[in-house]
């Protein structure tokens, strides 16, 4: 069974005049727990929407959404809410997803005590703050950010780091579908192969299912497993990557990839920046 499955979702904007923008038709894709799909397109192909869709933050006019076999709208309240915790998504502006008058551990600790959560899983009713402190230094390890990030405020922090705690943040719920909208677009070239390797090696580790939104061919065949092709809202091809990529079958994915000459290029500059170390 799929973790999660879009089963012929259309999203629709309003338009002035009453008309309606079809940002998303008919749209059908899957993705199981462990795999990385990768959303390629151009600008205004509806790459964004369906992330945005995934998570909630978009409502669909029809189709479905199911987690683990089953539609959002046939669970309870309380099902809803944990399905919700269990998909979570990575914003392309990592600093300006982050809240400015807060530090990294305050930022953090918010998500724990809105919801409950500890490593342990267990109620914190009854637990000291020393269990969120502690917790706090776990979710950064797990990114490879040091403790004194802790007490750091956003505007202290570099793009990279940002981006790293926004990860932190969404593992904070322990997620088991992971979307990521272009989330190494706004950063340097370097620090891009650095989140790129993290966000491989939390997907790898944890057991994550990855959406990784990307105009970037060189980024998706990089990181993930299967490529779905957006053109105009419509699904025009999806496979696996070495397949799509190297021997695509429709006419625009052969126009994407004529558009970026230097896939390859960038492929190899990528794994060369995967021997970096982490900082």
């Amino acid at each position: 069974m799929n973790l999660l499955s879009i089963q012929n979702l259309t999203v629709r904007y309003p338009r002035p005049g009453g008309q309606l923008l079809e940002a998303l038709k008919t749209v059908s894709l899957h993705v199981e727990a462990g795999e990385s799909m990768g959303i390629v397109g151009e600008s205004g192909s509806g790459k964004s929407t369906l992330a945005k869709a995934i998570v909630g933050l978009v409502r669909p006019h029809s189709g479905q959404i199911l987690y683990e076999g089953v539609e959002l709208s046939r669970r309870t309240h309380a099902e809803r809410e944990a399905c919700c915790r269990r998909v979570q998504m990575v914003f392309q502006d990592a600093i300006g997803s982050l809240n400015p008058r807060m530090t990294v551990a305050a930022m953090l600790e918010e998500v724990l005590r809105v919801h409950r959560i500890t490593n342990s899983e267990e109620s914190l009713g009854t637990r000291k703050d020393s269990a969120f402190a502690s917790e706090v230094l776990h979710l950064l390890d797990q990114v490879g950010l040091p403790p004194e990030v802790a007490r750091a405020y956003p505007r202290e922090l570099s793009g990279g780091q940002c981006q790293r705690v926004s990860l932190a943040r969404c593992l904070a719920l322990g997620p088991r579908v992971l979307v990521a909208d272009e989330p190494v677009s706004a950063l340097d070239v370097s620090v891009q192969a650095r989140v790129l390797n993290l966000l491989r090696e939390l997907q790898q580790r944890l057991g994550l299912a990855l959406l990784l939104v990307s105009h970037d061919l060189a980024v998706v065949r990089t990181v993930c497993d299967r490529v779905c092709v957006l053109r105009d809202g419509v699904i025009v091809e999806q496979g696996r990557v070495v397949d799509v990529l190297e021997r695509p079958s429709h006419p625009y994915t052969r126009e994407l990839l004529a558009a970026v000459p230097d896939v390859g290029r960038g492929l190899a500059g990528r794994e060369q920046g995967s021997v970096i170390s982490v900082q």
